[in-house]
């Protein structure tokens, strides 16, 4: 979504494993705890002493965004594992994580533009509002409109000056002007769909959009159309929705019936009315459902089948990247988070403050106010 302000930056969750594959740690008690941090390395930056997180910055291995905090004044650096800063506190007053094409959003001054994962700037600080890069597309704001702009950032698409733009995968873009959206491509230049009376964006994934619809009963109904914007599933009404992922989709009808279809509206597999799907969509041909009355959580695979069941009683479990699905345990006085991997195995216990894992496989965990790095 659109980036306004620097202050904002997504807090995320994260992660951290054992240098052994299918080895776990289990965290017996606190004394185990403390011998494994004393482990891992301290995250030292110059110039960053009061650090407050560092994030793996996507598609980008050995790159992490540092958030720090000085006199009420939040700073930002670019940096590697060793440490060493490609874009030193004070450089930027604000570096998205979140990116693509090796492009990051930065902000200096009253302005955005966008770095590359080196620290240096491609597309020059111009811009008044930006948002990060999906699939090699942005959106800025140059004072007067909203633009869709490409990796060299050379303008495709200009709104008029009350429409707002979201930028969407696979080349689509949403276009709002407050009571009535539109959806269009970029790479045609067209406006392909108009909303309904009533309705509202909600989510696209894998050549399926769901709207929101105000029905006359108070309630709101979900209906899902498909490239095509040919609406699909008209005969169910559905309230709740987990989008599309590896061409399943978890819906739950105003009946309380719920159930995993696939791409044409077929019923896949049912779920217990006790089942919740959590937080988690399918995610590398697994989703987690937590099993209510055991109060256990447990893996399927797309055809329904059970792969495994997660030994615990936790929160919440998140989407599988890379193998590993985070493991929350909130007990209303301290969020703790841990490591799962594709076997149903806990590759990290479950007793750390935040984690977050790169696909070059360094993690960043943090615990008791501090932050560690971990190979894995």
């Amino acid at each position: 979504m659109r980036i306004r302000l620097k202050y904002i930056f997504i807090l995320i969750a994260a992660v951290i494993v054992t240098a052994g594959a299918g080895t776990a740690f289990l965290a017996k008690s606190y004394s185990e705890e403390v011998q494994l941090v004393r482990s891992l390395k301290p995250v030292e930056l110059a110039g960053m002493d009061s650090l407050i997180q560092l994030v793996p910055m996507d598609g980008a291995e050995n790159r992490f965004v540092a958030e720090g905090e000085e006199d009420g004044r939040l700073f930002y650096a670019l940096t590697d594992r060793d440490g060493s800063c490609l874009a030193e506190a004070g450089q930027y007053d604000y570096i998205d994580f979140q990116g693509d094409n090796d492009r990051y959003l930065f902000q200096q001054g009253e302005y955005f533009g966008y770095l590359n994962q080196d620290g240096q700037p491609v597309i020059p600080a111009r811009y008044k509002e930006g948002s990060p890069f999906v699939e090699g597309w942005a959106v800025v704001w140059d004072e007067k409109q909203d633009c869709i702009i490409d990796t060299k950032g050379k303008t495709c698409y200009r709104a008029k000056p009350n429409q707002r733009l979201t930028m969407l995968q696979d080349g689509y873009f949403l276009m709002e002007n407050g009571y009535q959206l539109w959806v269009g491509s970029v790479t045609n230049r067209e406006t392909l769909f108009y909303s309904k009376k009533g309705m509202s964006f909600d989510s696209y994934s894998e050549g399926f959009f769901w709207f929101s619809q105000d029905r006359d009963d108070g309630e709101i109904r979900l209906l899902c159309y498909n490239a095509d914007f040919q609406q699909v599933f008209s005969d169910k009404t559905i309230q709740r929705t987990s989008g599309f992922s590896d061409g399943r989709c978890f819906i739950e009808t105003g009946e309380g019936e719920k159930q995993c279809i696939g791409e044409k509206g077929n019923t896949v597999f049912q779920l217990k009315r006790d089942w919740l799907t959590g937080t988690s969509q399918f995610s590398q041909g697994l989703a987690w459902i937590n099993d209510e009355k055991n109060n256990n959580w447990f893996c399927v695979n797309t055809r329904g089948d059970r792969v495994f069941s997660l030994s615990g009683t936790y929160s919440d479990c998140g989407a599988f990247q890379d193998g590993y699905a985070l493991v929350i345990d909130d007990d209303y006085d301290n969020l703790k988070k841990g490591l799962a991997d594709n076997r149903g195995k806990l590759a990290l216990p479950v007793c750390f403050e935040s984690v977050s894992w790169t696909k070059g496989r360094t993690a960043v965990v943090g615990y008791e106010g501090k932050l560690y790095f971990a190979d894995f």
